[in-house]
């Protein structure tokens, strides 16, 4: 998997590769990998910005070869875990619990 960030000024830099997760969970026939990572963003990826609460702004974007992976937040693991839990197929949890979009818009203050 390959983690970039950018901004309005310049183009996508690759931040981080790693392998994705190694012990599948099948659910329902479908097959999911998770991989849970913490990391620090460089200096270079943000970009100064004048917000209501704050400061600077970066995309991040994470994709696997040719497709994009889903990611999760707190909050969206939560929902998928409740989602399988009730019977929800992977697929449909997935969609209804990622974060939307390629990119994940991140907001930060120093």
């Amino acid at each position: 998997m390959q983690i970039t960030c950018s901004h309005h000024y310049g183009p996508a830099t690759v931040i981080a590769n790693y392998t994705g997760g190694t012990s599948p969970v099948v659910i329902n026939g479908e097959t999911l990998y998770a991989s849970p990572r913490t990391m620090t963003l460089p200096s270079s990826c943000w970009e100064s910005w004048s917000g209501p609460n704050y400061s600077y702004i970066t995309y991040i974007r994470v994709r696997q070869g040719e497709y994009y992976s889903y990611v999760f937040d707190e909050a969206g693991s939560i929902c998928l875990g409740d989602q399988l839990g009730m019977g929800e197929g992977p697929t449909p949890a997935t969609l209804d619990c990622a974060r939307s979009g390629p990119d994940i818009l991140l907001l930060a203050n120093p």
